[in-house]
């Protein structure tokens, strides 16, 4: 049988729906998603809420920031990402990490990459930030994976909290710092790209610890990238991907 590795919808089903929605979380698993993947920021008032962007444009079409606005001035904007979408989604709004939280507890099979963005961290203390995940997040903490390009915050994730973390990053040889020794994580996420030119990947000094790449939206690669050993494999398509994983066309 050739291997193959698990898929995660990136953000949710994201080439169908605006991503790290809840249309999009609800279509990725409808389509038989058993990992997603969402990205955490905080609002201005100290809301923890479901966004990958720097600012506002891409999704909302308004300028701005997340941390610049309160809940109440986002739930008042549209995530219809009207470039890709038009008006389909008009009515589509920001998710908060709460209600992330009541969508993991009705669908128990799933499990998530809770990705804390940098953004999270403008303002507020990381260790206030991760005293709100665990506290928002406890319902549902053995099912969810804390992961971050900020090293130093699960370094500090690892001493505080009891969560399997994933250290995230554009390249592969950015896993060898002395951070990375501290974190001790449990998942290496990487730009598929940025993976060493070798026949398999496995970290040095930790060996048994998870591959997962991103973003990967061509079916074929998937058994060559097993084969080199990785574990989770990110996509937008996950519909598509998961079809024909299956064989299904």
């Amino acid at each position: 049988m050739t291997l193959q590795p698990t898929l995660v919808a990136h953000r949710g089903h994201a080439a169908a729906y605006p991503e790290n929605t809840l249309s999009a979380l609800e279509s990725a698993c409808a389509a038989g998603a058993r990992w997603v993947e969402v990205d955490v920021q905080r609002t201005r008032d100290g809301k923890l809420v479901l966004f990958h962007d720097g600012d506002l444009q891409r999704l909302c079409a308004v300028p701005g920031t997340v941390h610049d606005k309160t809940w109440q001035e986002l739930q008042a904007l549209s995530c219809a990402n009207e470039d890709r979408f038009g008006s389909r989604f008009s009515q589509q709004r920001m998710a908060s990490l709460e209600d992330f939280t009541s969508f993991l507890v009705a669908h128990e099979g799933v499990e998530a990459f809770v990705e804390v963005k940098h953004e999270a961290f403008i303002g507020c203390a990381q260790q206030t930030v991760l005293a709100e995940l665990v506290e928002q997040l406890h319902a549902v903490r053995e099912r969810c994976v804390l992961i971050s390009f900020a090293h130093d915050f699960l370094a500090l994730a690892r001493a505080e909290s009891s969560y399997r973390l994933g250290a995230v990053a554009e390249l592969w040889d950015r896993f060898d710092s002395e951070e990375i020794l501290a974190v001790a994580p449990d998942y290496f996420f990487c730009d598929v790209r940025g993976l060493p030119q070798l026949e398999r990947v496995q970290h040095e000094v930790f060996e048994s610890a998870s591959i997962a790449v991103w973003e990967v939206q061509d079916a074929s690669l998937l058994p060559q990238l097993a084969a080199r050993g990785v574990d989770f494999v990110e996509t937008f398509e996950i519909e598509a991907m998961l079809r024909a994983q299956r064989g299904e066309r």
